[in-house]
This record gives structure tokens, sequence and C-alpha cells, in this order.
């Protein structure tokens, strides 16, 4: 804590982020007060009380104190250790003073203390950096005296900064009269509120306190100690680093640079298929992490090109012969570490149909090889042609089957995975298939008619034969009738 800035020490100790230069020299301000005086003259302070101490008599004056040091030095220190970064020396202004140029001496700059304290959970704040720092410790109690319009209040009486009053005034009736969910606009604007009282802070958003650059570094101690990914995620999608720059007071082409890379990290958090969701914000904030999947074991993997090597490594030790040589882990890592985009191959793997996984898993394995080598992967080939069953099934013909089953044993053998690939995907045999199939079913189609016509016919025949069954049957009747009829008659007439 002793070595890093106002801004960083309230961050959490994994959410510092690289930090800047200008905080390279605060550190090394802190540095020559220790090489001067011989000792840490603040070993016995804990962190909380170093910060506070930071926060009420700045930098300079906690770590020097009351301590005699030669005079040039005391112009270097008070540079280095300003707490203001647009006011802290530069390494310009520290190559004049090594030159023996006198600066302009830099005097303090206190926060301006207020009329009157502002009462929050049972101790009194004169200044907006400290209420804005006891207010990000205790969320849940900083919320109602925000809303009910009290701090408000003490900014315009008491502070007599009618600015910011009324810029709080306008977030409370925004919130007040919007209609989404009261507790999120809440959040909100509290994370906004703080924001204007300390534009210097880091993020701070319920209990998560980071620099717009350590996010990620956060991010990767939750998920190796197995934590609470949630609030991480909510900073994310509720796009609170954004409204951490637009509290800037002032432009860095780096600020615009991480801005829109949160913007991506959103629509990478709110895709949830493989390749996606926290795991791809992972590896993108985190370039030099090396791949947490546990199909790679105990390799250390920070390249693409170590990936497949590794998955080859790792094929003969899986106990699932079902298991796939890819993760949520393996997919998000494939995605932010190539230098094309992949996206569209990584979406196909959380397709329902698992041929069509499939064939996208063996085109990203298949173009990796190609590109980055090596030439044989027996054993990854050996996993791949295991799993190739849903691909081989995609062709119709029996005989076609039998022969790309019988194929796929020799390439396997090969280790290429580029060639499983080309044997499956070949557009011109898929082609062919789809055709002869199409032929097959209209051959069948034309059967199906005939023999429905056929046994038509046959129906009618025997309708027809029944209908002039009948008649005969009736006029042979009659025509009995009539001769019997006529016999009598004559019989008797005779």
């Amino acid at each position: 804590m002793v070595f890093e800035t106002v801004e960083a020490g309230m961050a959490s100790n994994v959410a510092r982020g690289s930090g800047t230069y200008a905080d390279d020299l605060y550190s090394l301000g802190v540095t020559v007060v220790f090489l001067l005086l011989g000792r840490n003259p603040v070993a016995h302070l804990d962190d909380d009380t170093l910060l506070k101490l930071k926060i009420q008599q700045g930098s300079y004056s906690t770590l020097v104190g009351d301590e005699r040091l030669p005079l040039a030095f005391v112009e270097l220190l008070r540079g280095l250790l300003c707490d203001d970064p647009e006011q802290r020396w530069d390494v310009e202004a520290l190559d004049l003073w090594l030159s023996g140029r006198r600066l302009s001496p830099l005097q303090p700059r206190h926060e301006k203390r207020a009329a009157r304290g502002f009462p929050f959970n049972g101790k009194e704040y004169f200044n907006c950096r400290e209420l804005a720092a006891a207010m990000a410790r205790n969320w849940e109690a900083a919320i109602p005296p925000v809303l009910e319009g009290k701090l408000e209040l003490w900014l315009r009486r008491a502070v007599e900064d009618k600015e910011r009053a009324q810029v709080v005034a306008d977030m409370v009736r925004t919130v007040l009269n919007g209609g989404t969910e009261r507790r999120v606009a809440a959040d909100l604007l509290l994370c906004k509120v703080l924001m204007l009282l300390d534009p210097t802070a880091p993020i701070r958003y319920k209990g998560f306190n980071a620099m717009p650059d350590g996010v990620g570094t956060a991010l990767a101690a939750i998920m190796a100690q197995k934590g609470d990914t949630r609030l991480v995620a909510e900073v994310m999608v509720r796009e609170v680093p954004k409204l951490w720059f637009e509290a800037r007071k002032f432009y860095s082409p780096d600020n615009s640079l991480m801005e829109g890379n949160f913007r991506e990290l959103k629509n990478y958090l709110t895709q949830t298929g493989m390749g996606f969701g926290l795991e791809r914000c992972l590896y993108e904030m985190n370039d030099a992490l090396p791949c947490q999947s546990p199909l790679v074991g105990e390799e250390y993997i920070t390249e693409l090109k170590e990936l497949l090597p590794a998955l080859n490594a790792a094929a003969s030790k899986r106990s699932d012969s079902k298991q796939w040589p890819v993760d949520r882990h393996v997919a998000a890592f494939m995605g932010a570490r190539a230098r094309s985009d992949i996206d569209r191959n990584l979406m196909q793997l959380s397709d329902p149909d698992q041929s069509r996984a499939f064939m996208a898993l063996l085109n990203l394995f298949a173009v990796f090889q190609y590109r980055l080598g090596p030439e044989q992967l027996p054993a990854l080939a050996a996993w791949v042609g295991s799993l190739a069953q849903s691909a081989v099934a995609l062709y119709h013909s029996r005989e076609k089957r039998r022969e790309l089953e019988k194929e796929l044993g020799k390439l396997v053998r090969r280790g290429s995975v580029v060639e499983i690939f080309n044997l499956l995907e070949n557009p011109g045999e898929r082609d062919k298939d789809e055709n002869d199939f199409a032929w097959a079913q209209a051959q069948y189609q034309a059967a199906e008619e005939e023999v429905k016509r056929i046994q038509g016919n046959d129906d009618d025949r025997d309708k027809e034969a029944t209908r002039i069954g009948k008649q005969t049957a009736a006029v042979t009747g009659i025509l009995v009738a009539l001769i019997t009829t006529t016999i009598v008659v004559i019989l008797k007439v005779w």
C-alpha cells in the first residue's frame, strides 16, 4: 500500500491494474524517502490507516512528516508524491531536476473542508473524498441518505458546491421518476454519486473496487479461487466502467481504448455459448493468462500454437471415450488468442446438431494445425477420429460411409487433423451425395406412386366387376321370372 497512489490504494489489491508512468514516478518518490531515511517511516501503520492518512494529509505529509531532508530532495519529493496526477512530476520534470534546474515548488492542495460534517454510519465527514470512501465501504447504508436528499442538502449548504448538488438532485429525481427496476437504478445512482464526489477514485460498485485495467486481474483471481463472479459480470453488463470514463476530467487515449474494450466485453458476456461468457472475458482481459482448462492438465499454455500439442499430449489420458477435446475454457482461449475472427465457428460449437458442432471444431483444429503446426498430431487425430461418426453419418450412402471409415483410419495414423477435415468436409463429395440421395428419393417416390396407382386400379376393377355382376344377376333373374310366368300361363291355357 505504501508504494501505491491514493487512487490505486482504494482498489482491491488484485484489482489495481498495471498503472501508468505517473504511478511509477510516485513509487519512485516513496523509494527515495526510504533511501534517505534508511527505513520505512510508516511501517507501524496498517493499510487502512495509511490510506486514510494519505487522503486526509496528503502523501508527502504522511510519509515525510517532520523528518529533516535536504532542501533539494524536498522539492523532488513534493513533485513525485503529489496526489494530483495532473500536477505530479513527469520524466521531463525529473530530468530538469537532475540537470540542476529549479522548478516551481508544488504546494499540497487539500480538498475544501465543509462548514459542518455529514453524519454517516456513526461518524462525521468534512470533505467529499473521505465521505465517498466511507460510503463505498458501506454500500447499503449509503443509498438512503442519497435518495432522501440529505447529501444534496449537505453539498449545497455545508460544502457550498451548488453545481455538484444540482447534479445529485437531478440524478435522484431521475431514479425516483424512472420506470426501471428501483434497486438496480439505486445501485447505479450511488455508483455515479461516488464518482462525482471523488472523480479520481477507482470504479466502486457494491463492494467491488477496481481500476479499469484491474478488472481483468480481479476476475482471474476470483475464478482461480472458485469465487462468485456475479458481481464482476454485473459491473460489465451494467456498463459501470463507461460511467467511470465519463466522469474523467481529462481525456486520455488509453481511456478511449479501454472503453471500447469494455463494450466488446459486454457483447461477449451476453452470449452464453461455448467460446463466450465470462471465460472469453477472462482471456481477453489477461493476455498472459494460461489456458485454465483441465483438458490441458498441468501444461502452461499462453499461446495458441501451444494448444494443439497440449491436447495431443492429453489425448491418451482421457477417461471418457465420448469426451470432446474442447470445453468452455479451450473455446474461449482460442477466440481470444486467434489473430483472425473465429466467432462464427465458435458459435457453431453450441449447435444442437452434434454433427455441425463437431465439424466446426474440426475446422478450427485444422486451421490451427495448418497455420501453426505441428504437422503430426497422432493422439489428437485419433481423438477426433473416434468422435467423427456423427460427421460420417451426414452422408446418406452406406457405401460412402464405409469408404470414409476406411480412409479415416489411414489419416488418423498420419496424425493430420487437416486431412481428416478435408475428407469429411469435401464439398464435391457432399454435393454428389446430396444429389444422389435426392435422385434416390425421387425414384422411390415415383415407385410409391406407381404402386398406389396399380393398387388403385385393382380396386376399381373389383368394384366394376361387382357392379356388373349385380346388374347381370338382376337381369337374369327378371328373364327367368318372365320365362317361368309365360310357361305357367301357356300350360293353364292348354
